[in-house]
């Protein structure tokens, strides 16, 4: 459980990254590229913070570049499949498109084991102490978030406002001045809001997120260059 938890705060840690937007002149090539340096330079603050090894990165870095082939491998057998089931349904081939189908099922249903491959791989090459760092950075960012800017805070609490959580009330109290709560108190939030029925939800929409990120190629060459791989 504390793992899957830490997983998911890594999430908050790179999807919730503030980067300046880059100025308007110059082409859009040129933005992109400054974009992913940015992104960069996040992703190594946040190794950095963790005391990530070179030797953990490496055994990551190993790791979802397995994953990342084994996907585009499926991708491509993807591609291949809705371009026979697009000819067999062309010529009304019934059986054919039947097959498809079903190989088209089994393919997603092994994409979906394959991404579930990536969140091993994190997860199994960090230590307690990294985790439990993780949590307290991602804890920190997002409250401050909410402290800070008056528009995330009203957004999130009109969020709660429309679709509400079980402890609503209580939970938008708290979240204002979270980081200023003693510890223990903290852990009880979190613990009344995770365990409400709509947080799975989140946890999956958040898994989804991380794991695009930590397969994109602006992870992995960062990744590779963190760990000194020539």
């Amino acid at each position: 459980m504390k793992k899957t938890l830490a997983f998911l705060l890594f999430a908050v840690l790179l999807v919730g990254m503030s980067f300046a937007v880059p100025p308007a002149n110059g082409d859009i090539a040129q933005r992109v590229e400054l974009i992913k340096l940015q992104a960069s330079i996040r992703i190594i603050e946040v190794f950095k913070q963790m005391e990530l090894t070179k030797e953990q990165a490496t055994k990551i870095f190993e790791g979802l570049t397995e994953v990342r082939e084994k996907l585009d491998s499926l991708l491509k057998q993807k591609e291949e499949l809705l371009l026979e089931l697009k000819k067999a349904m062309l010529e009304d081939d019934t059986a054919a498109i039947e097959k498809l189908r079903e190989k088209l099922i089994a393919n997603n249903r092994e994409t979906f084991e394959t991404l579930k491959g990536a969140q091993k791989v994190i997860k199994d090459n960090l230590t307690v102490t990294q985790m439990e760092k993780l949590m307290r950075m991602a804890r920190d960012r997002v409250f401050d978030r909410l402290r800070n800017s008056p528009q995330f805070r009203e957004m999130f609490i009109n969020g709660l406002r429309e679709k509400p959580l079980k402890d609503a009330p209580y939970i938008q109290e708290r979240l204002k001045n979270f980081r200023d709560l003693p510890p223990q108190e903290k852990m009880e939030l979190l613990k009344r809001a995770t365990n409400d029925p709509r947080m799975k939800n989140l946890r999956m929409e958040a898994e989804k997120v991380l794991t695009r990120i930590v397969l994109s190629p602006v992870f992995l060459d960062t990744l590779k260059e963190y760990a000194g791989i020539e």
